[in-house]
């Protein structure tokens, strides 16, 4: 049996739990369930073999996040700054580099650190504007909650069991954010964000399995997408998605759980789901070549 189908603990909200531990749970993900779609194979190699990337850019989202929501975990992150002056192909700054990577610490640029300063700076000093005109924070959205919240819950169809963790709940205003630093903060850059990285998985995913822990409705919750800009001015936006996109990534998430059953009963990792020989169709822009 694969290690993502043992059973370690009871569903529900985990306030206090290290991410770690939440990595740790062997449950079924939004990243799982992209896996899955993508490749069996490809999942069998991350989630059962272990075998996922850890990223500098997720690091550094990761550090977005502790900026954003928990600013006083800063000094106990484990990273340090690199100055600005401070170059690796100098003896003294090999010396440093290697002295900080023994300390098992990762290094961040200075100019990495400053995009970081910018970011946290830029959504304090966001507003809206009600209809009437009268303008509140954006910040205002994270409080009343609670940051890195770890949920368990179980797929009623499948049986499957399923986590997620949002940025920061509200379950007292129904509502969970998702941080995402991106190039296109913009709405219709960040759209098209949403769709290639398919984060409507993550919502539907998120909003079924909160209503099921609370004892509240679906339709009562809001995914809302905080797209950050990774350079100046540091663009900030905040998004939801409509039914029919949250309707997609629940089929989405629910068909991953079925294949994620089927290929693991059989114990067949497939390269793909076509399961034999598959008939491709050129792009469209490879006709409008030859035409011209």
């Amino acid at each position: 049996m694969g290690k993502d189908t043992a059973i370690t603990s009871v569903t529900g909200m985990f306030p206090d739990e290290k991410m770690e531990d939440y990595l740790e749970r062997p449950y079924a993900s939004a990243s799982k369930i992209k896996a899955i779609g993508k490749s069996p194979k490809l999942y069998k190699h991350q989630v059962i073999d272990g075998h996922s990337k850890s990223t500098k850019s997720l690091a550094l989202g990761t550090l977005i996040h502790t900026m954003i929501l928990e600013p006083h975990m800063w000094d106990k992150s484990d990273y340090v700054i690199k100055d600005k002056d401070m170059k690796f192909t100098t003896k003294e700054g090999r010396e440093w580099r290697d002295k900080q990577l023994e300390a098992g610490k990762t290094i961040l640029e200075w100019k990495e650190y400053q995009a970081l300063k910018g970011i946290a700076e830029a959504i304090t000093e966001e507003k809206f504007a009600t209809k009437k005109g009268k303008l509140y924070p954006a910040i205002n959205y994270i409080t009343n909650g609670k940051p890195e919240v770890s949920c368990v819950w179980q797929h009623k169809k499948t049986g499957e069991y399923c986590k997620f963790r949002p940025d920061f709940l509200n379950v007292e205003d129904r509502y969970m954010l998702d941080i995402k630093s991106t190039t296109a903060a913009d709405p219709d850059g960040f759209a098209k964000e949403i769709a290639k990285w398919e984060y409507e998985i993550s919502a539907a995913m998120s909003i079924d399995g909160i209503s099921q822990l609370t004892g509240t409705m679906k339709e009562e919750w809001s995914y809302i997408f905080v797209a950050v800009g990774k350079d100046a001015p540091y663009m900030i936006g905040f998004y939801d998605l409509e039914v029919d996109d949250i309707e997609l990534g629940r089929q989405k998430y629910e068909e991953g759980l079925e294949a994620i059953q089927y290929y693991r009963g059989k114990n067949w990792w497939p390269s793909n789901t076509f399961h034999g020989v598959g008939t491709l169709k050129l792009p469209a822009w490879a006709y409008y070549k030859q035409t011209k």
